[in-house]
Order: C-alpha cells, then structure tokens, then sequence
C-alpha cells in the first residue's frame, strides 16, 4: 500500500500515469490482492475516468467483491465509452456470476 501512496505524489504531476495505475492493479489483482488491485484501478479512473480497461478491471474486481451493480454500472461505462468493447465484456468469464442478472444481459445483449 505504501508504494501505491508514494506512486499517488507522482501521478499528480504526470496524469499520463493512468495506465500505469491500470497495469499495476491487474499486477494486484493476478496476486489475489484485490483492495490494492481496487486502489489502484481507482486512481487510473481519477486520472483518466474513461480508461476502460481499468473500468473492466474494476468491474471484475467487485464481481468478486459481489457487488453487481456497481460492477455493471462500470461495465455500463466502459461500453458508452467503447461500443466495440461490448463483445469482449460479452465473451469474459470473469462476468459469470452476472449472467442471470437482467441488466447485465440488457448491457450486452
């Protein structure tokens, strides 16, 4: 957590650093770190809040969590964002657990 405070100071001068945020919480995530991974995908959405792959990373992150809507409200986002991204969110396992949920089918269908 101490490195994502210390990376915190440097983002604010290099907004560009989105990216990095995004990569550094898949990182977390890949480690079944998923508050640092949630922390992480935060700030890239703070520096940059229509990143969709940090989008989609933290949709998936509160699938986990099993907060549904709030992980498609992100979904939601990132397909506004990207309609092409639609069919990746369509094809991911990672959203599983949302596939008996109406709005999640209304989203990607």
């Amino acid at each position: 957590m101490q490195a994502i405070q210390s990376d915190a100071k440097v983002s604010k001068k290099r907004p560009d650093l989105a990216v990095l945020w995004n990569n550094k919480g898949a990182e977390f995530f890949r480690n079944n770190r998923f508050e640092e991974a949630k922390a992480a995908f935060n700030q890239a959405k703070v520096i940059k809040p229509n990143l969709v792959p940090a989008l989609y990373n933290l949709a998936n992150v509160y699938v986990i969590e099993g907060k549904r809507k709030e992980a498609i409200f992100l979904l939601q986002k990132a397909i506004e964002t990207d309609p092409n991204f639609k069919d990746t969110v369509k094809k991911s396992s990672c959203f599983d657990k949302l596939r008996n949920d109406q709005d999640f089918m209304k989203l990607i269908n």
